[in-house]
């Protein structure tokens, strides 16, 4: 028996704002659904966190309950800090052979880094409806506290999503320059926690697009229902393969779907050489909830 299966799932739609966009809050929906559906996740261990409704045209086939927490202005710390706050209690709440899932579906940015020896030339980060940023080196830092027996991925469906992890050895991408898997902790904004050099893998990344691009979003024509084009390609994929995909397949499959569709979008997977050939979530057959 493997340990248990925790997920932070986050989309926002930024309501309001010149930023607004419809799909992100239905796209973390249905990537919720698919961790119960095809992975065994039980809902007390997801918390799904929205901005705004979800607006899904069509019901799940599983008809799983899924009830979201919602981003408020009245919280008492930034958006940002509020997810890596609840990162890190999932982290340190976790023992060895627990899988955990942190998923981030929205609006994404890069700016030239100049404070720190970056590996990609760029701070990659992950924009919050409330204007606070979620950066690279503030994911790092989350990995280095992850338990070496645990399995952590990050699916970010955001724009300049390749290298969000930093120093995470890029295995399909060109977002980074070298390799720097070694590296001390880097400085963060957000967490601080005390670390040295992490001489293991860090966590497992599945970005939406390199870190020049713009992840896309349109509408789902089969749905009539927007939808964002990573999320959805990525859901195809699991449910084609029943959740039977190591992490390199699913990323690769997604890449040639794009070429064949001729989106400018190229998804990247950056991870140790030794979790690429593991499953995705890093199940086996006999643990998938078929």
């Amino acid at each position: 028996m493997g340990g248990k299966k925790k997920a932070l799932i986050v989309g926002f739609n930024y309501p309001e704002s010149k930023m607004h966009i419809k799909s992100p809050a239905n796209s973390a929906t249905r990537f919720t659904d698919c961790l119960m559906t095809y992975y065994g996740f039980l809902s007390d261990d997801i918390t799904l966190m929205l901005d705004e409704n979800p607006r899904l045209n069509c019901n799940f086939p599983t008809n799983h309950q899924i009830t979201p927490s919602y981003f408020t202005e009245t919280m008492p710390s930034t958006y940002a800090s509020a997810i890596c706050t609840k990162l890190y209690q999932m982290i340190t709440d976790s023992t060895d052979g627990d899988t955990l899932v942190f998923y981030f579906c929205g609006h994404g940015g890069r700016t030239p880094a100049t404070d720190y020896n970056n590996n990609s030339g760029f701070v990659e980060y992950m924009c919050c409806s409330d204007g606070s940023i979620i950066t690279d080196s503030n994911l790092r830092h989350l990995t280095e506290c992850v338990s070496v027996g645990c399995s952590f991925t990050v699916v970010a469906d955001c724009t300049a999503s390749g290298g969000l992890i930093e120093g995470a050895k890029e295995i399909l991408g060109h977002s980074t320059e070298t390799p720097l898997t070694n590296k001390t902790s880097l400085t963060s904004n957000i967490w601080e926690p005390t670390l040295g050099t992490a001489r293991r893998p860090l966590g497992i990344l599945l970005s939406a697009c390199q870190n020049d691009e713009e992840a896309r979003a349109a509408i789902n024509f089969n749905r009539m229902e927007s939808a964002c084009f990573y999320t959805d390609a990525l859901l195809l994929v699991i449910q084609e393969t029943k959740g039977n995909v190591t992490n390199w397949n699913l990323v690769k499959t997604i890449t040639l779907m794009f070429q064949n569709m001729q989106w400018k979008q190229i998804p990247g997977l950056y991870c140790d050489e030794s979790q690429m050939d593991l499953k995705f979530l890093g199940l086996n057959g006999s643990e998938q909830g078929l």
